[in-house]
């Protein structure tokens, strides 16, 4: 009895390996056609990045630093603000400073790499964003934000994963000097 047991279990294990191995034969196309594909897509990724490598090169440093996603260093801007702006929120009371806060640390900036952004907050519970392009004078460090209706400038300063934006012109109302910290991983 147990011979015959051995013998029906290694039939079934020869069967089974044929159709593995059948299946396998089958299947070697399809991996061919995969391994290819994936072999291609390598190719163009590893190119890609050697293209934009070049452009990036030619771009300069501020715009590569640029791009990606920032937003307000809160810690910095409360303990860096101006002190006009510091008399002028003293006169707000407790709710009205916290709302402002509030809104301020919600502010994110999109750069992307093709010259666009994107800005977007949250003001006393209701969504705001603006679009625009951007550019920055390498030689001046000047941060120039055109958005529709308005245009922004800023002198700009890096940091490590910082950035300080100083406002070329001055509004009555602004918070002055603005402190940003990279997202980006």
């Amino acid at each position: 009895m147990k011979s015959s047991m051995t013998k029906k279990s290694h039939t079934g294990m020869i069967i089974g390996n044929a159709r593995f191995h059948v299946a396998l034969k089958k299947n070697y196309k399809d991996m061919k056609k995969i391994s290819f594909l994936i072999g291609l897509m390598t190719f163009f990724t590893l190119w890609s990045q050697l293209c934009f490598a070049q452009v990036a090169e030619e771009a300069g440093k501020d715009k590569l630093q640029i791009v990606g996603i920032w937003r307000i260093n809160l810690d910095d801007q409360k303990e860096k603000l101006e002190t006009e702006f510091k008399n002028k929120l003293k006169g707000l009371d407790d709710k009205k400073q916290e709302e402002f806060w509030l809104s301020t640390e919600s502010r994110v900036y999109v750069f992307n790499e093709n010259g666009y952004f994107k800005n977007y907050w949250v003001d006393n519970g209701a969504y705001f964003e603006k679009f625009g392009k951007w550019v920055i004078d390498e030689e001046s460090k000047i941060l120039r934000l055109e958005l529709e209706d308005e245009i922004w400038e800023y002198r700009l300063k890096f940091n490590g994963k910082g950035m300080t934006w100083d406002p070329i012109s001055k509004k009555e109302e602004f918070i002055g000097v603005l402190y940003l910290i990279s997202l980006s991983l």
